[in-house]
């Protein structure tokens, strides 16, 4: 080969890599654009936190975490259903019957008791009222899918159980004795047979349904010596996959730190399917019903990755406030984002 031959194949082959460099940055383009398209928004009261957001069992509703006070919204005309006077944290049994509500009204540390009402959704009457010793206020609760069981994790790192065919707490356990280390999410798989449970400081264990034995434990790695708080949790609807997001976010007068990132399990097997690293903590994860997408919220936008091969197929500008809590109804249908500035907008997924 003489020295032009050679020229002209160095050259063809740098076209060629700039040709696929440029493919993948396409492939991970940011866009408005993609799987879900805007359909309409609904004003809702202002609070300083994003409230929590999840699709009712009709489908036609949401119910919203709002500092205490849930509230349930019409979908399509935007109308407060029906306001609950207390609950934080709150819960719905699996059929949407019924609601967990801790009594903020009687702080456990006051007199070394923890209530818990269970409400008629409907009229909210109190059912029962379950008791328990404890001296920290509630941080989430969690009822398993055949409503047998009932959990409730608190700030100084423990988990209460109660059998709901009881009014008795069964155990009550402790992760570690880190007492900083809260109990930031609760979750059952779909199958009933474990819990997962999350932590302020990154780890995230999965226990046996009733032995409540440990099955197994991951940690987030700690960033720049930072510890990665896991601040959001989800199962695919079908069950077989589990995702946690994690980060941190540090800053001085000088400069401010962030960082991010998304695990993936399988649930058969806790077996780590993948990781994405996310230039901010996500504030909220959840994974669509066909595990074709997932979507997070992170600073000033909400991003949607197909889960295979894990690319960013569009990207919602959030610049207000927060990022919002998302959330898919049982169809698939409608994605929900809630901000903390008086926004609940509906993203519709064509059909």
């Amino acid at each position: 080969m003489n020295r032009r031959a050679a020229w002209r194949l160095i050259v063809a082959m740098g076209i060629l890599g700039l040709v696929a460099f440029a493919g993948i940055l396409l492939s991970q383009v940011r866009r408005e654009s993609g799987p879900f398209a805007h359909d309409h928004d609904i004003s809702i009261t202002s609070w300083s936190i994003a409230p929590k957001v999840r699709f009712m069992p009709s489908g036609d509703s949401v119910l919203l975490d709002l500092a205490g006070y849930p509230t349930v919204y019409d979908i399509a005309s935007g109308r407060e259903l029906r306001r609950f006077e207390q609950g934080n944290p709150l819960a719905l049994s699996p059929d949407g019957k019924l609601a967990a509500v801790e009594d903020t009204a009687h702080a456990p540390r006051g007199d070394g008791r923890v209530r818990v009402h269970i409400l008629n959704f409907d009229s909210a009457e109190n059912v029962r009222t379950l008791r328990g010793p404890g001296w920290s206020a509630g941080s989430c609760l969690a009822w398993s899918p055949d409503a047998r069981w009932l959990a409730r994790g608190n700030y100084q790192n423990s988990i209460d159980f109660w059998d709901l065919t009881q009014d008795v707490p069964v155990v009550n356990l402790r992760s570690d004795t880190n007492m900083d280390n809260a109990v930031e999410h609760l979750l059952f798989t779909s199958d009933g047979h474990f819990l997962i449970s999350a932590e302020s400081h990154g780890g995230v264990r999965v226990r046996t349904s009733g032995a409540w034995t440990l099955r197994t434990h991951f940690q987030f790695p700690k960033h720049d010596g930072h510890d990665q708080g896991v601040s959001s949790i989800a199962l695919s609807p079908d069950g077989s996959l589990f995702a946690a997001g994690a980060g941190y976010s540090w800053s001085n007068s000088e400069r401010t730190m962030r960082h991010g990132l998304i695990k993936i399990w399988r649930v058969t097997d806790w077996s780590e399917v993948s990781t994405f690293d996310l230039p901010s903590r996500p504030q909220a994860i959840a994974i669509d019903p066909d595990n074709s997408y997932l979507v997070y919220s992170i600073v000033k936008e909400v991003q949607v990755r197909n889960l295979r091969p894990g690319h960013i197929v569009q990207v919602v500008p959030w610049p207000r406030g927060v990022p919002p809590e998302v959330s898919f109804s049982a169809d698939g249908r409608w994605l929900a984002l809630a901000g903390n500035q008086g926004l609940l907008a509906f993203w519709k997924r064509p059909p």
